[in-house]
């Protein structure tokens, strides 16, 4: 994957953030559509992972929450609320996901952080126990 896809693919989940409870997050059905995976699908891995997605990783949305950001839902057909997912539930996601989507992001992810470990700030000196 080249740096370009990695960079469409992080503009695409920035296009859909929103900001709620003072941390940008990314809605449960925004983030299946950009991994290509069904929303079903995305929420049935986080229900068996569950220990990977602590609270400020990833939290549901109250019915006014919902009004505020302008989510538009179908109760008679919704049977739950929407899955928030701050940066870090976006990356962790990008890890268990097994989609082409995932995958590029999750390489995108390891790109950048390869590319601030070569910057001045990182190295031997500057290490984190």
């Amino acid at each position: 994957m080249n740096r370009t896809s990695s960079i469409i693919t992080l503009k695409k989940v920035n296009d859909r953030m929103h900001t709620l409870r003072g941390q940008r997050i990314v809605l449960d059905g925004d983030i299946a559509d950009i991994f290509g995976v069904p929303k079903s699908v995305l929420r049935k891995y986080v229900r068996r992972q569950i220990r990977r997605f602590p609270a400020d990783f990833m939290f549901l949305l109250t019915r006014e929450e919902i009004r505020n950001i302008g989510l538009h839902l179908n109760w008679g057909t919704t049977k739950s609320l929407p899955m928030a997912f701050t940066l870090e539930g976006v990356i962790m996601l990008s890890c268990v996901l097994k989609s082409r989507q995932a995958v590029n992001l999750s390489v995108a992810i390891m790109q950048i952080i390869t590319d601030l470990g070569s910057g001045p700030y990182w190295g031997p000196d500057k290490a984190v126990a």
